[in-house]
């Protein structure tokens, strides 16, 4: 849990911030898990890319 986590979606514009990203990314959001694909099982979305570009 982070410490004052209700400051993580704030900013001006009231857009979500990279704060809010990367929180999702690290803690399995839905709306993290392609970032954390990404980052994380690059191999695995190559091999996704690969198969798609097949299919198209």
């Amino acid at each position: 849990m982070h410490d004052e986590s209700h400051k993580l979606s704030e900013n001006e514009a009231g857009a979500e911030t990279k704060a809010l990203r990367k929180t999702r990314t690290l803690t399995g959001h839905p709306q993290g898990e392609y970032a954390y694909a990404v980052g994380m099982e690059a191999n695995l979305l190559a091999e996704i890319k690969a198969l798609d570009s097949q299919i198209i």
